[in-house]
C-alpha cells in the first residue's frame, strides 16, 4: 500500500510504502500514558481503521471493506452479507441483537438483525446527512449517532451534521440532525453514555481556501436520553481523526495524523478540556476509534459485511 499526504493545494500526494506500526499505549496513568511497544506492519494502513465491530459477547465480529492482519489464528470467515453499496463503518448494539452499517456513497445507514450468530440484512436503510462515515451506539442501546462527513474526507467550509437514530422504534429511524461543524470524521460515544465527541477534520485542504485551518477540533455533544445537543468545541492537532475514551469515560484520546501525536482530553461533569499533554507516536499516526479490535484479519475489499467467528484474543 502507498502512503498518503496532502500538498498546499489540498491535493492528495501518494508516497512509496512506509514502515507503518501499531503502538500499544498504557493509559493506567490517564494523563501520562506510556507507549509500551510498537509492532511493525507489512502493509500500510490507509485511512483510520473504522470498519470493525465486535459483539459484546465476543463471539462474532463484523468487518466492512478492509482490515490489516496483525496476528492470531483462531478467526474464520463464517459468512458474507451482501450490502449492495460500499460500507465504511459498522456498530453492534450492546445487547448484540442489531447492527448498523454506514453507506457513505449513497448517504444511508443500513439496519441489520443478529440472532444466534446469524446476521440478516432485510434491505432497510435510513437516510442520513451527506457522506456518513462513522457510527456509534449509546451503552443503553436506545439511540445511535452517525457522523456525516460532508465532503468525503476533507473540510469544505460548510457545516455538517450528526444524525440521531432511535433504535427503540420499530423499525429504527432518524429522529434528529445535530449541526456540529465542518467535516466530522472520527466519532465516539463515552462509556458513560452522556456525551460524544465528533472530530472535525482540518489540515488536508487547500491552504489558500477561505475555510483552511491547520488544526482540527472536537465537537462536544451532550446526550440526554434521546436529545443530543452540541455544547462546545476543543481545539486539537493537525488532521485529527480517530478518538477513543478511557474505560471510565474520564479521558479521551485523539490521534493527530499530521502531527504524529495524540491529544489527551479530560472530562469532568460533562466539561471537556485539553490537558495540554500529548503522546508522541510513530510518524504518521492515527488512532482507532473503536474500543475493541480482534486480532487476525486478512486485508480484503468488498461491498459487504463480513461475519467472522469467535477469536480467542480480544484487545480491550
Amino acid at each position: 500500500m502507498t502512503r498518503k499526504c496532502w500538498n498546499d493545494a489540498g491535493q492528495p500526494v501518494f508516497l512509496p510504502p512506509g514502515k507503518d506500526t501499531i503502538s500499544f499505549i498504557d493509559i493506567r496513568d490517564r494523563e501520562n500514558p506510556k507507549v509500551l511497544t510498537s509492532i511493525a506492519l507489512e502493509n500500510s494502513i490507509f485511512g483510520p481503521p473504522t470498519n470493525l465491530a465486535v459483539s459484546p459477547n465476543g463471539e462474532i465480529a463484523l468487518v466492512a471493506n478492509s482490515m490489516t492482519q496483525i496476528s492470531g489464528k483462531d478467526v474464520k470467515l463464517a459468512d458474507t452479507v451482501a450490502m449492495g453499496d460500499s460500507v465504511a463503518h459498522v456498530a453492534i448494539s450492546p445487547d448484540g441483537t442489531k447492527a448498523l452499517a454506514v453507506k457513505p456513497v449513497v448517504n444511508k445507514v443500513a439496519f441489520l438483525k443478529i440472532d444466534s450468530g446469524k446476521v440478516r440484512y432485510e434491505k432497510y436503510d435510513m437516510p442520513t446527512g451527506i457522506f456518513p462515515y462513522n457510527v456509534d451506539i449509546v451503552p443503553g442501546g436506545h439511540i445511535a449517532l452517525v457522523a456525516n462527513n460532508g465532503a468525503g474526507g476533507a473540510a469544505d467550509g460548510n457545516v455538517d451534521t450528526v444524525s440521531v437514530i432511535d433504535l427503540d422504534a420499530s423499525p429504527p429511524r432518524v429522529i434528529d440532525q445535530v449541526t456540529v461543524g465542518d467535516a466530522p470524521e472520527g466519532f465516539a460515544i463515552s462509556p458513560k453514555g452522556d456525551l460524544a465527541l465528533a472530530i472535525l477534520v482540518a489540515g488536508n485542504s487547500d491552504k489558500n481556501a477561505f475555510f483552511s485551518r491547520k488544526n482540527g477540533s472536537a465537537a462536544v455533544l451532550k446526550i440526554d436520553g434521546k436529545k443530543v445537543t452540541k455544547v462546545g468545541d476543543v481545539e486539537l492537532g493537525a488532521l485529527a481523526e480517530g478518538v477513543v475514551f478511557s474505560p471510565d469515560g474520564a479521558y479521551a484520546y485523539i490521534g493527530n495524523f499530521l502531527d504524529s501525536d495524540i491529544s489527551i482530553l479530560k472530562i469532568i461533569g460533562g466539561q471537556v478540556t485539553d490537558t495540554g499533554k500529548k503522546i508522541k507516536v510513530a510518524r504518521s499516526s492515527g488512532l482507532a476509534p473503536r474500543r475493541s479490535e480482534v486480532k487476525g484479519w486478512d486485508r480484503k475489499e468488498a461491498c459487504g459485511i463480513r461475519l467472522l467467528a469467535r477469536a480467542d484474543e480480544v484487545i480491550e
